[in-house]
């Protein structure tokens, strides 16, 4: 086996299942859009774009698997202008993951600024829940 090979043993990626995000409590509504999931050398990407979608309007987290599972980033900017990011180590927010089977769970807080005001910055909560099956 050569290194390639090991290369293409520790990474999966495919199409996910439901997804929901909520930020304040408020579902953030992209039409069409397919969340991806992919593994590669104990970091979990996920990934929700929509190809009809502004190409502005994405939603992603990056995990740390194994036990405990670890929240490393979270990104979210929505078709209102509205960002919303979240970094392991930074000063602002928190977030924790779960899984069950196949089902993720990321929740917490995280800084959140108006792109049309970057100097808006505030904390809201948010949760993303992808099935990655």
């Amino acid at each position: 086996m050569d290194a390639g090979d090991d290369a293409q043993a520790d990474t999966s990626v495919g199409l996910a299942g439901d997804w929901s995000v909520t930020v304040d409590g408020t579902a953030v509504d992209m039409p069409d859009a397919v969340a991806t999931c992919g593994e590669h050398d104990g970091t979990l990407a996920i990934s929700i774009a929509a190809p009809s979608a502004d190409a502005q309007q994405a939603i992603g987290a990056t995990l740390k698997v194994g036990e405990p599972l670890t929240v490393q980033t979270v990104a979210l900017v929505d078709a209102d202008g509205s960002a919303l990011a979240y970094a392991e180590g930074a000063d602002t927010g928190s977030a924790t993951a779960t899984q069950d089977g196949t089902v993720y769970t990321v929740s917490g807080e995280a800084m959140a600024t108006d792109l049309d005001n970057p100097t808006s910055v505030t904390t809201k909560s948010f949760e993303l829940v992808v099935d990655c099956g």
